[in-house]
């Protein structure tokens, strides 16, 4: 019973350590990462589209990272695992 509890309690820490570094590595990387999203449209896109792509990473990205990562592990919880690179579709429902 011991060995199913370690077992256990590993595989939730290194669960836990994998999204966390999901989490960490992007926002690590230098730039602005709507201005990387949207590259070369930077001149053709209106300043309310960069507010729209903005407000559909939800929470936004000049909130702290506690509440970020918060928001983050409350989504995966609900399995929302984020939208598609195309589209409007979120990844559950494909």
């Amino acid at each position: 019973m011991r060995v199913i509890g370690r077992r256990l309690l590993l595989y939730v820490v290194t669960a836990w350590v994998a999204i966390t570094v999901n989490f960490v590595i992007p926002r690590l990387m230098p730039g602005n990462p709507i201005q990387t999203m949207i590259g070369k449209l930077t001149n053709q896109v209106t300043p309310q589209e960069i507010q729209a792509i903005r407000s559909a990473f939800g929470v936004g990205l000049s909130q702290n990272w506690w509440t970020q990562y918060w928001h983050y592990l409350g989504q995966l919880v609900h399995g929302n695992l984020g939208g598609r690179g195309k589209g409007r579709e979120t990844v559950r429902h494909n």
